[in-house]
């Protein structure tokens, strides 16, 4: 069993946790547990007197990245984490748009489902991540799914430039195993416990 401790602003008039931000007022501080049976993640959030529980099944990550090492260091730490959900790789930004528009090899939803969180790099061959992040503004169908930048960069203007693109998140890619470990719950924890994707999630609240 894994513990989660996170922190989420709640903006005014709101039941629902958002990202943390200026704009929003109160601040809640949210502890949990999760565990993981047969490709299914219980976890069970304590909010004062509340308890919400919420189940997700095979929700799918997306890894672009065209660095052969940095995908090992990736599936290694997922499979360190032990997070039961499937994670698909594509090499460089033409491929993302194939998976994500289900065309040629990608074109079997079954084998290929869409993602419910995609991690970007940005230094990419063909099309950069920089060129999916404006791509993926013009699909109205598409363009909802979180996309977390993974990149080597930690220039200020490529910051703000993914951010302005829509992009939910910005991280450094981590030196150590470890360190992407736990980077990886957090998102975990964060993007797909919490995104819009209901489809893959079966939510309860108990009081």
């Amino acid at each position: 069993m894994r513990s989660i401790r996170t922190e989420f602003s709640i903006p005014e008039n709101s039941s629902r946790p958002a990202p943390a931000d200026a704009r929003f007022r109160r601040t809640l501080r949210i502890q949990g547990t999760s565990t993981v049976n047969y490709g299914v993640l219980r976890v069970e959030i304590t909010y004062g007197v509340r308890k919400i529980v919420l189940m997700l099944q095979e929700a799918t990550i997306l890894l672009v990245e065209d660095d052969a090492n940095d995908i090992f260091l990736m599936e290694r730490a997922f499979n360190k984490a032990r997070l039961a959900n499937p994670l698909k790789v594509v090499r460089d930004g033409e491929q993302a748009i194939s998976y994500l528009l289900g065309e040629g090899v990608y074109a079997d939803r079954a084998e290929s489902p869409l993602p419910s969180v995609i991690l970007l790099d940005l230094k990419m061959p063909k099309l950069s991540g920089f060129e999916v992040l404006e791509w993926l503004q013009l699909q109205p169908n598409l363009r909802q799914i979180p996309v977390v930048v993974l990149t080597s960069s930690n220039e200020i203007p490529d910051i703000e430039r993914a951010h302005s693109l829509g992009a939910k998140s910005y991280l450094v890619k981590p030196g150590q195993l470890q360190d992407l470990v736990e980077m990886m719950l957090r998102l975990h924890g964060y993007w797909l416990l919490l995104n819009e994707k209901t489809d893959k999630m079966a939510v309860v609240v108990e009081d």
